[in-house]
């Protein structure tokens, strides 16, 4: 029966039928094959998204939006270029930097690519470097960004496990530091081997003026999360709040009527997640009552004595799946299948989340089917192909990061432990 799930669902996508519709076909069909009536099908749904941890989704993404229709990205971005800009390697490092930043305000991968690719990539043009680099190191920068609170898929993982969302956040650190010394490490051997132009970037003083509000958002999480004086919904309300005070009376570039159309994209990006995670919690639901987990679960433990293959199985897993079917419905369909063959290997429910996360972040960017790079083409206007050619050496070290994070959960760990949360 769970074939026809594996048939029917990306046979939709092929058709162009929205993921959230595709995964509803398929989940309905799924459970109506089976002995589950339809009111028990409707009743999951209403039990799928209710739960009080989704409530942060809407604030974070109305937050991100807000500070991005009020100019805040470009201050960060000048800051960033005024930190980094006159070293070797400094502005296309700045970008890195400057994505991280981003990270921790929209929650989104795919607002970040579009939104530095076309920021950041004129001014490295004008610069000396080519277009495709540029958008290379954006797609870089993105991928791992992922891993920077506010991140929506963190929420949702940590629904879908029972597990604190701050928590979360707070494993994310050390293995975002992981990707990010490599990625910068390495634009900073290239540009030893080729060098470009040097570019002048802001004065420090007067960028860190301007971006002192912007960096707000951002100090807001990592204060609730380290002294853990709030919950995530608690402090995405609280980000929303100070995101409209900064936009609306500091910087004043955000005018009271473009309030209604914020609310409404934040309503609409909400209502399609929510959809999604109704229809897979049927899904969820119906392998559960087919022993679907448990039967992976033994054969995991028959083939592997040692977390560490697991891991890279399910990272290798789910790289693929983050390119063909984006990450959001990748975690809803695997992350409650996987996780009890993870936890009978004793691997921790940080671990595996910050691992599958930061696999679905790099698989967004896989060549040649990655949403995240067909984006950066796209706002970019350069070929696939071009960009392709100057990521591949990120993808490697980006790779590597993987296997360092997967292989060592010390990373994912040491934080939360050490702020005395469970994981």
């Amino acid at each position: 029966m769970t074939a026809t799930l594996f048939l029917l669902f990306p046979a939709l996508l092929v058709l162009g039928v929205p993921y959230a519709f595709s995964l509803g076909i398929a989940s309905f069909l799924l459970a109506l094959l089976g002995p589950y009536s339809a009111s028990l099908i409707v009743h999951r749904v209403v039990i799928g998204v209710d739960n009080f941890l989704l409530v942060a989704i809407p604030m974070f993404i109305l937050a991100g939006n807000v500070m991005e229709r009020g100019g805040i990205s470009g201050r960060l971005i000048d800051l960033a270029r005024a930190i980094l800009c006159r070293l070797r390697g400094g502005l296309p490092n700045s970008l890195v930097l400057a994505e991280m930043f981003f990270s921790g305000i929209s929650g989104s991968t795919v607002a970040d690519i579009s939104a530095m690719s076309s920021m950041v990539v004129p001014s490295m043009e004008r610069a000396g470097y080519r277009r495709a680099y540029a958008l290379a190191i954006v797609s870089a920068a993105s991928a791992f960004g992922i891993l920077i609170p506010p991140c929506i898929l963190m929420v949702v993982t940590a629904a879908l496990l029972n597990s604190s969302v701050i928590a979360v956040f707070a494993a994310s650190a050390l293995p975002t530091a992981v990707f990010a010394v490599l990625t910068m490490g390495l634009v900073y051997w290239q540009a030893a081997r080729a060098p470009a132009g040097v570019a002048e970037g802001p004065p420090l003083g007067r960028a860190a003026r301007e971006a002192a509000w912007a960096l707000g958002l951002p100090v807001i999480i990592v204060v609730g999360i380290v002294t853990g004086i709030a919950t995530a919904t608690e402090i995405a309300v609280a980000a929303v709040l100070y995101a409209f005070a900064v936009t609306l009376f500091v910087y004043r570039t955000l005018r009271w009527r473009d309030i209604p159309e914020l609310l409404l994209e934040a309503a609409s990006s909400t209502g399609a997640l929510c959809l999604t995670f109704g229809f897979a919690t049927i899904l969820t639901y119906v392998l559960a009552r087919e022993q679907v987990p448990q039967m992976i679960s033994e054969w995991c433990l028959a083939a592997f004595h040692s977390p560490v293959p697991l891991m890279l199985l399910f990272s290798l897993a789910f790289l693929v799946l983050g390119a063909i079917l984006e990450g959001l419905p990748a975690a809803l369909i695997l992350v409650p299948v996987l996780w009890p063959a993870a936890e009978s290997l004793g691997i921790t429910s940080l671990h595996f989340q910050i691992v599958i996360i930061a696999a679905i972040g790099i698989g967004l960017f896989l060549p040649p089917f990655g949403l995240g790079l067909i984006i950066a083409a796209q706002v970019g206007q350069e070929p696939v192909e071009r960009i392709t050619r100057d990521f591949m050496p990120f993808l490697a070290v980006l790779l590597v990061g993987q296997a360092i994070v997967a292989a060592f959960p010390i990373i994912s760990n040491l934080v939360p432990r050490w702020l005395g949360m469970q994981t």
